[in-house]
């Protein structure tokens, strides 16, 4: 019986470590997010601000609706760049979060299969039937 009790507790541990796991891989996959906005804001800040100082700078209406075509296009360019790192990093969280549980599925299978077959001995050592 305490080889069956140490066998269930290594099962436990194991479960513990693999939660554990898969939580520092969606830290990681949050911590990529985080950078990736709070550079995203930077870049936009600073062309938000350089901007303003150009139109400010501006000596006609006319000036300033040529700054302000122009002023779109890197923005849309930053947000198309944007919108692509973030996929990709979801994407990559997705797939490591798949591998991970995919190998905690396998594992636990066999911890299971090995955790019966340690009761069913158990119960054969002691020569009863099971019921």
């Amino acid at each position: 019986m305490i080889n069956l009790h140490n066998h269930l507790l290594a099962v436990t541990k194991t479960n513990m470590e693999n939660t554990l796991d898969l939580a520092h891989g969606s830290f990681a996959s949050i911590e990529r997010l985080a950078n990736l906005n709070l550079n995203t804001a930077r870049a936009l800040l600073e062309h938000g601000i350089e901007h303003t100082r150009c139109v400010m700078g501006a000596k006609s209406a006319q000036e300033v609706l040529e700054l302000q075509t122009k002023a779109t296009q890197p923005v849309l360019g930053q947000t198309l760049a944007y919108l692509q790192n973030a996929q990709q990093i979801v994407t990559m969280s997705q797939q490591e979060h798949k591998a991970r549980v995919q190998q905690q599925v396998t594992d636990m299978g066999q911890q299971v299969a090995a955790t019966v077959e340690h009761a069913v001995a158990a119960v054969t050592r002691l020569g009863k039937p099971i019921k």
